[in-house]
C-alpha cells in the first residue's frame, strides 16, 4: 500500500492594500479689488503737468500688490482718455479698473474787478458792496464774503472760485478797502467852573468834559487853543503875564481877572476831538469873569 502522499493546498492570497493620496489644502482666493486714487473722470487744464493719483490694489491672500497703469494723453490737446489700471495676484487672477482722465482748455473762468477803494456807510463803521466778477459761458462763481456784504472799515481780501462745466476751476482775488471820512460828534462839552470869581487875579483850575459820539466808537479829546476877549495884564517892567496855562488834554488854569473898564472878561477854550481813524472835529466852550456880582 502505497504511502498517502501529502497534498498541499494554495495559500489564500491577502487583500490588495490600497494607500490614499495625501490631501493638499489649497485656499481660493478671489481676483484682487482695485480702487482709483482721487476722481473719476479728473478734469486738468490744458498745457499743465499731470500727476497721476494712482489706484490701490488689496488682495485678501496677498495684501497689497503693485499696480500696473496703462494709456496715453496728450495734455497739449483737449479732449477725454482713459487710464486702466491692472494688478494681478500671486495664482495669476487679474482685475483692472479705468478712469478718464479730462483735459480741458478753456482758459480762465473767471476775473475779479480791481482792488476798490470806498468810504464807510454813513453813521456805520463799514460799509454794504455790491461788486461783480466776470466768468466765460457756462462758469459759475463763489466769492467770500459775497457781494452785498458789510464790509468793516480797514482791508478786506475777497476770493473767488471759478468753476466750468466740465468742472475745470479758477481762482482769483482782489482787496476792499473801506476808509471812515465821518468825523465824531460831540453832543455835549462843559466847563467846571464857567464863572470865575472874584476876579482876584488867582490862576484857577478849570476842567472840561466832552460827551461824544462816534461810528466806530472810540475818540480823544484835547485842548488845541485858548483866547481871550481882553488882553493880557502887562507889568510894570513891561512883562506881560499869561492868562492860562493848559495843564493837561482837558484840563488848564484861568486867571480870574477882568478889566475894570469893560464888561467882563470871556475865555474861548476850543478842544478837538478825534477817532481812530483821524477824522476830527472842533467845538468852543466859554468861561467868563464877570464884571460884577450881578453879571454872574
Amino acid at each position: 500500500m502505497g504511502a498517502a502522499g501529502a497534498t498541499s493546498c494554495p495559500a489564500e492570497a491577502s487583500p490588495k492594500q490600497t494607500i490614499a493620496p495625501s490631501l493638499r489644502s489649497a485656499q481660493v482666493c478671489a481676483p484682487p479689488a482695485l480702487t482709483l486714487n482721487g476722481s473719476d473722470p479728473l478734469v486738468i487744464a490744458c498745457n499743465t503737468t499731470f500727476t497721476d493719483p494712482g489706484a490701490t490694489a488689496l488682495d485678501e491672500c496677498a495684501g497689497s500688490l503693485p499696480v500696473n497703469v496703462s494709456g496715453l494723453v496728450d495734455v497739449s490737446m483737449p479732449g477725454d482718455y482713459t487710464l486702466t489700471y491692472t494688478a494681478t495676484d500671486l495664482d495669476g487672477n487679474a482685475s483692472s479698473i479705468t478712469r478718464v482722465l479730462r483735459v480741458v482748455c478753456g482758459g480762465s473762468t473767471i476775473t475779479c474787478p480791481q482792488n476798490m477803494i470806498v468810504t464807510s456807510d454813513p453813521g456805520q463803521c463799514s460799509a454794504i458792496l455790491q461788486y461783480s466778477v466776470l466768468t466765460s459761458p457756462g462758469a459759475s462763481v463763489a466769492c467770500q464774503p459775497p457781494s452785498g456784504s458789510a464790509f468793516p472799515v480797514g482791508t478786506s481780501v475777497v476770493h473767488c472760485l471759478g468753476t466750468e462745466a466740465a468742472g475745470l476751476t479758477t481762482t482769483c482775488s482782489f482787496m476792499v478797502t473801506v476808509n471812515d471820512r465821518e468825523p465824531p460828534v460831540i453832543a455835549k462839552l462843559i466847563a467846571t467852573p464857567n464863572v470865575l470869581w472874584p476876579p482876584d487875579r488867582r490862576m484857577v483850575p478849570v476842567n472840561l468834559s466832552i460827551s461824544t459820539t462816534d461810528n466806530c466808537g472810540l475818540t480823544t479829546g484835547k485842548i488845541i487853543s485858548v483866547s481871550g476877549n481882553e488882553p493880557s495884564e502887562r507889568l510894570a517892567d513891561g512883562t506881560v503875564r499869561s492868562a492860562w496855562q493848559i495843564t493837561g488834554d482837558l484840563a488848564l488854569l484861568l486867571r480870574a481877572e477882568r478889566s475894570g473898564q469893560g464888561k467882563g472878561r470871556t475865555y474861548m477854550i476850543t478842544i478837538q476831538c478825534s477817532d481812530s481813524a483821524g477824522s476830527t472835529v472842533t467845538k468852543t466852550v466859554l468861561v467868563r469873569v464877570p464884571h460884577d456880582q450881578n453879571e454872574k
